[in-house]
């Protein structure tokens, strides 16, 4: 492979998009393989560096992150007729797209694609024949995040294979299931972007939960990221199984902002982004992980969290979501290990066992009042 510096020019998509984060996310693929470099100019981003070599390594590492999703039984949206209609006009897909169902299926054949961006100056997102794609329409149909009103980007764009390669990549490594998107709130450096993914493939790996109820959602992602930072990575195969971009002993940083999570439905004919909400990483939620992972009682915690996440078990949100206050210091510990006692004293009446045992719920008051 060649090792003389390269430099490429990408347009971003419009701001606010799905597609734009898409791209980042796609970067940050790139930035993690420390074979280039990348500068913001405005709406462009300038990559440099050996761009074949990085994306060769991305191209590769997309496979096994499909391969770790398809293991865990990751569903993928199903392609949309409109979908396969368009992407007739591309000289990479045409010939396969008949036989592709879902965009887990283009994602790989995009995948192969990705290479070719190294032979390229500049990549721009409104260029091309092929129509976007309907999955990257969601803002143009929204109605929860803008009642009543016009959309105010043109809805006409057409883009080209280039940046459709970069928005799967990203959408390879962003996609959780449920519909939903988890990327980066910023571009940012190295470490960052290594610990964006690796909370994203450790969740995976760990199996991801939805991010609706929001509260087991974000004490979930605060269980991930202290396993990094504690290096319980090696418990965490969604990692290794991506070693081409993701080296766990250049180690992780927990300062990073936070992440945004895309919701999106899809109703057999048309795809909608339901919300989009950011899920801060907090120091107070990362000491109170901290403070519990002893005596098996963080995987007890986890378990709970579980639970919690399933709508349908109302006791067990609530109990989170008082500890959740607790320890943000907007409620009382004391009252809210207590209500978590009872819930889990009638669990064990229903069911005949307990997700979290007495030793356990200890640890939580102590570090609730510590």
């Amino acid at each position: 492979m060649s090792n003389i510096k390269q430099t490429l020019y990408i347009e971003l998509p419009p701001e606010g998009t799905l597609s734009k984060d898409l791209v980042h996310v796609a970067v940050n693929l790139l930035l993690v393989t420390q074979m280039v470099n990348v500068q913001q100019l405005g709406s462009t981003l300038r990559i440099d560096g050996n761009l074949s070599v990085a994306l060769n390594t991305v191209s590769n590492a997309i496979h096994n992150i499909m391969e770790l999703k398809r293991n865990k039984k990751i569903r993928w949206p199903p392609l949309h007729q409109n979908d396969k209609g368009t992407l007739k006009k591309s000289p990479f897909i045409a010939s396969k797209i008949d036989s592709m169902n879902t965009y887990g299926d283009l994602i790989e054949e995009y995948a192969k694609v990705l290479p070719n961006l190294a032979k390229l100056n500049s990549v721009k997102f409104s260029d091309g024949d092929i129509a976007l794609l309907q999955l990257l329409k969601v803002e143009f149909y929204e109605t929860g995040l803008t009642y009543n009103k016009p959309y105010r980007y043109k809805t006409e764009f057409r883009t080209n294979d280039y940046m459709l390669s970069l928005i799967l990549a990203g959408l390879a490594a962003a996609y959780t299931g449920y519909i939903e998107v988890l990327v980066p709130s910023v571009l940012g450096d190295v470490c960052t972007a290594r610990t964006y993914l690796a909370v994203e493939l450790a969740g995976i790996s760990m199996g991801r939960i939805a991010s609706e109820p929001v509260i087991p959602y974000v004490f979930y992602n605060h269980v991930i990221v202290h396993k990094l930072a504690s290096k319980a990575y090696q418990m965490l195969p969604g990692i290794s199984d991506v070693s081409e971009v993701i080296d766990p002993s250049k180690g992780f940083c927990l300062d990073f902002a936070s992440f945004i999570v895309h919701r999106l439905s899809f109703d057999g004919k048309t795809y909608t982004k339901t919300s989009r909400e950011e899920i801060r990483i907090s120091k107070e939620l990362l000491d109170f992980v901290s403070k519990i992972d002893r005596d098996n009682c963080l995987e007890e915690f986890t378990e709970f969290v579980r639970m919690a996440s399933r709508t349908e078990n109302t006791t067990a949100l609530n109990s989170l979501v008082l500890l959740y206050e607790a320890v943000n210091k907007a409620s009382d510990p004391a009252y809210a290990s207590y209500y978590l006692s009872r819930v889990l004293t009638d669990i064990r009446s229903e069911t005949g066992r307990v997700p979290i045992g007495s030793r356990c719920l200890e640890l939580l008051l102590k570090a609730l009042l510590s």
